[in-house]
């Protein structure tokens, strides 16, 4: 909350409304909150609800905007806005574009999100394709679509980097059937489609803190939370598909990565049952119960890799399925 006050804010004209969405948090954002000066510009409203997950608090928060906001920033409560952040953003967004976001760090990270190349091209590479205009000031152009492609094998952005024009997409909700992975992802692709200009900066103006983060946590191959997160994940590609007006070749990729993942999740799923000795927490079951064709591509599929790993016929690893991390319990 502190670097969001000490935003470099370029007018003393704009009104800027901090809304704070306590989704049930065993740390009272009421307590932290108390004894923080805010003053104008800013405006600070607290909403307390019980805990219904990250994609229905936004969704409050959303709900809470008041009717003439022109645009709008998320910033989750372990993240940290540089103080140029928001006068970049809303510098980049009165040049006329509608969507606009910037690079960042995970804290001890020494990649960032443009710099980072694990398992694909770095998104700092798209920043040199012929759909990519420099405009100066360490901000470039792009198009919506070419952005929507490269978002697909190498998105550049997260929710915290992102500041947009409300007018663009003012019903725009995030999925609250996605609780695992991909909520924040598929907003921000579904807004993107809506876009007619976008652009973003090169520079790191946002720091990802150590807080809970279900993706990016380190879950080890033996912790059920690693597959719910692959079938997290492929219930956002499926959610993705049938949501998005996908080209032809947007949607074989993302049908080249559901069946990846569909063979991710029985190897791990098959893995974990060897291993542990035991049925699938109560909560992966529930996941399952998302996807419709479960039972007509997992059976198949499990039995498959039950009979070729054991024969070398199958190696998620040499067929690109599954990135060999630097250990990997045996």
């Amino acid at each position: 909350m502190t670097a969001l006050l000490r935003q470099k804010l370029p007018s003393d004209a704009l009104r800027v409304d901090i809304i704070v969405v306590d989704d049930g948090s065993p740390v009272p954002a009421r307590k932290e909150l108390e004894g923080l000066t805010i003053a104008p510009p800013f405006c600070l409203r607290l909403i307390e609800q019980p805990n219904a997950g990250v994609a229905t608090a936004r969704n409050t928060a959303l709900a809470a905007v008041a009717a003439d906001t022109t645009y709008i920033a998320f910033l989750d409560s372990d993240d940290i806005w540089d103080p140029d952040h928001l006068a970049t953003g809303l510098d980049a967004l009165g040049r006329g574009y509608d969507f606009y976001f910037c690079d960042g760090r995970r804290i001890n990270d020494a990649d960032t999100i443009f710099t980072n190349s694990a398992a694909a091209p770095p998104f700092k590479d798209f920043l040199s394709d012929p759909n990519v205009r420099s405009i100066g000031d360490q901000l470039y152009e792009m198009d919506p679509a070419p952005l929507f492609s490269q978002s697909l094998l190498r998105a550049g952005f997260a929710i915290p980097t992102v500041v947009y024009r409300r007018a663009v997409a003012p019903s725009l909700l995030f999925d609250t059937s996605l609780r695992e992975v991909g909520e924040d992802s598929l907003f921000l692709l579904e807004l993107i489609l809506e876009c007619r200009k976008v652009c973003c900066s090169s520079r790191e103006l946002v720091l990802f803190a150590d807080g809970v983060n279900i993706f990016a946590s380190k879950y080890t191959w033996d912790d059920p939370g690693h597959l719910m997160k692959y079938f997290g994940t492929l219930l956002y590609y499926e959610k993705l598909r049938k949501t998005c007006r996908l080209s032809a070749q947007d949607a074989a990729f993302v049908e080249s990565l559901v069946q990846r993942y569909h063979r991710v999740f029985a190897f791990l799923s098959v893995r974990y049952f060897l291993k542990k000795r035991e049925l699938w927490p109560r909560k992966l079951v529930e996941l399952t119960r998302n996807d419709p064709r479960f039972w007509l591509w997992y059976p198949a599929l499990a039995l498959y890799v039950s009979l070729t790993y054991p024969l070398g016929l199958y190696d998620p690893f040499k067929s690109g399925d599954i990135y060999r991390p630097s250990v990997v319990a045996s």
